[in-house]
């Protein structure tokens, strides 16, 4: 094995590859930054390039942005509490309180040591588990992967501030928006009021930029100022930098709990980055001394999403390489390029081109380095955007969230339900509802459907005799104790 890495390593560092993997680390953070696109439309449109390429240059090329995508979605969460891509949903939460605050510096610098260690801690997880990677993956079944969507559901008595119960109506209305469409397992429609266009449901873009962009941003077009209520002149750039990589060291506690969650989430195929962005959050809110201050702009808000959801990616190649089956939407178009390029993921992969997995797992590490690079070197450029006036600046962000959400199904009607569920975020943000719950329900509310028919049906009764499932309601009764008791704890001040 070690062998194998060594000759990986001198692969890596010619200079054809690197060049590709730098190339793909661009593309990556430009569709990560921009809001609709994303890792995986980045990937599905950088996988008919590589056709003529070798496959070491094809998956430098495309695991370089499918590192750099996650990172870059964060900029723009934090910048102007759009994420880029669903995994950078939770970064919101405290991402951009910061940025109001004028630590946007700071907060980009959390988000790109947070983002390259955990991706660092991705990929060697993915170096090391190979060799037993089948008996990991299998030892989940849906019984697991519907308590962790329970568990998941449970981060809303986190983020629901001072009233308990609009935190819960907020997350019901997301779990229930979650239901528009075909029943996965009886195929019966439901709420689809006879609209043919709603037979799919509703796309996660739609609300991630509905609930985010469009209520932000008429909020700041009534005040009328800028993004940042601190002025560019009064930043010292270079010292909120050092602070940003030195808060991740310091909360390394939190960072190595949540990278492993990421990890862990990501070996479970289907389940993906934006499901380990929000319960990473949620247990650091949780576990925290002070989750009062959770939602205000703090450091251990973005430390805890962004390692997360970087070290997703390492854990949702193990089942994608392992047996060729994709731990994440990412993987899924991964999974494609194996194909173009005659490769057959599973045991002939691992037993014929093992020096490619082994390459893929550095290419990981290597690329969330480089990508955290790159952002902390522009982070000057990126903030002038938050000093842009807000009648200047609106205008554009708002067409490309627009764009952006049409550009995810090619539906007009997709503008339709932006500007709809845009204004009912408003409304909800002004009567003191908050969105974070609702969106958390939305995102979980169909992985939990389609893993809880299956338990049943599969496992009935017995489901709650498997032994990963007993840990995993244990922690999430644990969870709800812990948020009872945070909850008595918390007087003001949450503003999620």
């Amino acid at each position: 094995m070690f062998q194998v890495n060594f000759d990986t390593i001198i692969g890596l560092l010619s200079i054809n590859i690197l060049l590709k993997l730098f190339l793909g680390v661009i593309i990556g953070l430009i569709f990560g930054i921009t809001p609709g696109l994303g890792g995986v439309v980045a990937l599905a449109v950088l996988l008919s390039l590589t056709y003529k390429m070798t496959e070491i240059s094809a998956f430098a090329f495309l695991i370089g942005a499918a590192s750099a995508a996650a990172f870059g979605g964060s900029i723009s969460a934090i910048l102007i509490n759009v994420p880029g891509t669903s995994q950078n949903v939770a970064t919101c939460f405290d991402g951009y309180p910061m940025t109001r605050k004028g630590e946007g510096a700071r907060a980009i610098a959390i988000s790109a040591t947070a983002s390259a260690l955990g991706g660092v801690i991705g990929g060697i997880v993915l170096l090391f588990t190979i060799p037993v990677a089948r008996k990991l993956v299998m030892a989940f079944a849906p019984p697991e992967y519907f308590m962790l969507c329970v568990l998941g559901i449970t981060a809303v008595a986190s983020v629901s501030g001072e009233s308990l119960i609009r935190g819960l109506i907020a997350g019901s209305l997301g779990i229930l928006i979650s239901f528009i469409g075909y029943d996965p397992v009886t195929g019966i429609l439901r709420y689809t009021f006879g609209n043919i266009y709603l037979y799919d449901g509703i796309n996660v873009v739609t609300i991630l930029i509905a609930l985010f962009a469009i209520p932000e941003m008429i909020e700041l077009i009534i005040e009328g100022k800028t993004i940042s209520k601190v002025p560019f002149s009064q930043l010292n750039l270079l010292k909120q930098i050092k602070e940003g990589v030195k808060d991740v060291f310091k909360h390394w506690n939190l960072f190595i709990r949540s990278s492993i969650s990421g990890v862990l989430i990501g070996m479970m195929p289907g389940v993906g980055g934006a499901t380990s962005n929000v319960i990473a959050y949620s247990q650091a809110v949780q576990t925290s001394k002070h989750p009062e201050k959770f939602g205000t702009g703090i450091p251990e808000g973005v430390i805890a999403p962004e390692s997360a959801n970087n070290a997703t990616l390492g854990g949702a190649l193990i089942p994608t390489v392992a047996f060729g089956i994709p731990g994440s939407e990412m993987c899924v178009v991964l999974l494609g390029a194996f194909m173009l390029h005659g490769l057959v993921p599973g045991p002939q992969l691992m037993k014929e081109n093992i020096g490619l997995v082994y390459f893929i797992a550095w290419g990981v590490i290597i690329a969330n380095i480089v990508a955290s690079i790159i952002g902390l070197l522009i982070i000057k450029w990126l903030l002038r955007l938050v000093y842009i006036p807000i009648k200047l600046l609106a205008p554009p962000v708002m067409i490309i969230c627009i764009l952006g959400a049409y550009a995810a199904t090619q539906r007009i009607q997709e503008i339709i339900l932006v500007l709809i569920f845009g204004i009912l975020g408003y409304w909800m943000k002004k009567a003191d509802y908050r969105l974070a719950p609702m969106l958390i329900g939305f995102v979980l509310g169909h992985l939990a459907e389609v893993n809880f028919h299956l338990a049943t049906q599969i496992y009935g009764i017995k489901l709650i005799t498997r032994p990963i499932t007993i840990a995993l309601i244990a922690i999430t009764i644990v969870f709800m104790l812990l948020s009872g008791h945070m909850r008595e704890r918390i007087k003001k001040g949450v503003t999620i």
